[in-house]
């Protein structure tokens, strides 16, 4: 229901790369290559969203990212043990909003809250950030523009 809300209405649209990475870091899948990975590239772009800031309002910066982390296809993303996720914002806040602009407010707020939670492996993320990103992207986690 609240990927469906980014997915068909464009005002909901410009914080749903924040949606889905906080959902997939609040529900963390497996210890495998594929799940790990997945869970890493989504708590380094909360990392570069909630700390950098990189504009979540730009939908294509999510994706770009992601594609960004995984050039050259990097072999030192792994397992990371997950925080005590419970007591935290959900989805189900999130959902409850009855606008655009509470839906956002609420949206950076669950995910500010998760990246939070995630602090005990914030600097192995920032490490991947660096290492995955380097220099390409640009100040504020932005790809440079054209």
């Amino acid at each position: 229901m609240l990927l469906d809300r980014s997915y068909s209405r464009a005002e909901y649209r410009p914080v749903h790369q924040l949606v889905v990475d906080a959902y997939i870091c609040q529900h963390p899948a497996g210890t495998s290559r594929r799940e790990a990975q997945s869970t890493a590239l989504c708590l380094m772009t909360l990392c570069l969203f909630c700390e950098d800031p990189a504009d979540p309002a730009d939908p294509a910066d999510g994706p770009w990212l992601h594609a960004m982390m995984m050039r050259g296809r990097p072999d030192f993303f792994h397992h990371l043990d997950p925080p005590d996720l419970t007591g935290l914002l959900t989805h189900r806040e999130v959902l409850m909003a009855r606008s655009a602009s509470e839906h956002a407010r609420l949206a950076r707020a669950w995910a500010g809250s998760v990246w939070s939670a995630w602090e005990p492996q914030h600097a192995v993320v920032r490490e991947w950030v660096a290492r995955a990103c380097g220099d390409v992207v640009g100040r504020g986690g932005r790809r440079p523009r054209r």
